[in-house]
């Protein structure tokens, strides 16, 4: 793994078990700011919260409750290999 890929692994990671994302971790990990590194993903992210499916701010990144049942769709926003794939994949709500 590259560094990129373990850097959304460990951020998809922390979604999916533990529901939230402190930006403040991962600086302190991987010496990155999140709303830089992942200026790409920012859109997505911000549709989602209009949506109430997720809480952004300064500091973090939270699944709200109606999210859950999204999760693996707020998940994909932050899989690289997903956007650049010309492969199939199982479909999500």
């Amino acid at each position: 793994l590259n560094q990129d890929d373990q850097i959304r692994r460990w951020v998809i990671n922390r979604l999916a078990c533990g529901l939230s994302l402190e930006f403040i971790q991962l600086k302190r990990l991987f010496g990155i700011e999140f709303f830089d590194y992942f200026s790409d993903c920012l859109a997505a992210l911000q549709q989602l919260e209009t949506d109430n499916l997720v809480q952004l701010s300064g500091e973090s990144l939270r699944i709200l409750e109606d999210g859950r049942l999204c999760l693996r769709n707020i998940c994909m926003v932050f899989d690289a290999y997903l956007h650049n794939s010309s492969q199939v994949f199982s479909k999500t709500l």
